[in-house]
């Protein structure tokens, strides 16, 4: 991978490798007595608005930090993890708290409840002032939502949530079974691209939808992401 480049390519026949129908945010240090005011979700919405499950869904993008103040509110200060409810164990594990805290603030970020959603830690980081920034990938049906992930940044010792910030889908509705099996579908992109002298490294299914790569219509999609190496260069591309 070291002079391979990737290009992203969002092809024409979508709707065919939708299957049955699918911006990231680097990690920001934290001060070490941060003092949170408030947080921001765009676009607005009601707690109560998330409604059912949906077919189309723009991104929610999300970024509580003590300089914003706007009317959707995590509250004024720093979120203790004692009020999370957490057993003695998972409360010094910043992976456990991270979770607890987009579980008991499904409302306020806009997070659609079901078991159907999940949120699984990928990484955590420690910065040279001892915070904690745990990144947590969204799922859907234990499906990863493409650039769907959400940085929870935790203070010093883990005793407290001090930022949050990502972009996620707020609800999803497509089914998490595929009509074509991933050598159909790779059938269908050589069809339709030229990769006639490629051959594929990777294949992953997954959930799609483009607001989450800022552009694109909020469209979620049951998709496979596919990796097509050239066979006499370093090259490869990518395709959903």
């Amino acid at each position: 991978m070291n002079s391979r480049w990737c290009r992203f390519i969002v092809i024409s026949f979508m709707a065919l490798l939708a299957l049955s129908g699918s911006a990231r945010e680097s990690l920001a240090d934290t001060p070490d007595e941060p003092n949170m005011a408030g947080a921001a979700v765009f676009p607005p919405q009601q707690a109560d608005g998330i409604g059912p499950e949906m077919d189309t869904s723009e991104a929610v993008h999300l970024f509580w930090h003590r300089a914003v103040t706007n009317t959707t509110s995590l509250g004024t200060n720093d979120i203790s993890t004692a009020a999370l409810s957490l057993s003695a164990e998972a409360a010094t594990d910043a992976s456990q708290i991270a979770q607890a805290f987009l579980r008991a603030y499904q409302a306020p970020l806009q997070i659609a409840t079901g078991e159907a959603y999940q949120w699984q830690p990928i990484r955590t980081e420690i910065d040279k002032q001892g915070n904690s920034h745990v990144v947590m990938q969204q799922l859907y049906h234990n499906l990863p939502v493409f650039a769907g992930e959400v940085i929870v940044h935790l203070g010093k010792g883990n005793s407290a949530i001090t930022a949050a910030n990502g972009e996620y889908l707020p609800a999803i509705r497509v089914s998490p079974e595929p009509a074509l099996s991933v050598e159909e579908a790779y059938k269908a992109a050589t069809y339709n691209l030229p990769l006639w002298n490629h051959f594929l490294t990777e294949q992953q299914l997954l959930i799609y939808n483009p607001a989450l790569l800022a552009g694109g219509a909020g469209v979620n999609h049951l998709a496979y992401r596919l990796v097509a190496q050239k066979l006499d260069a370093p090259d490869s591309e990518t395709v959903f």
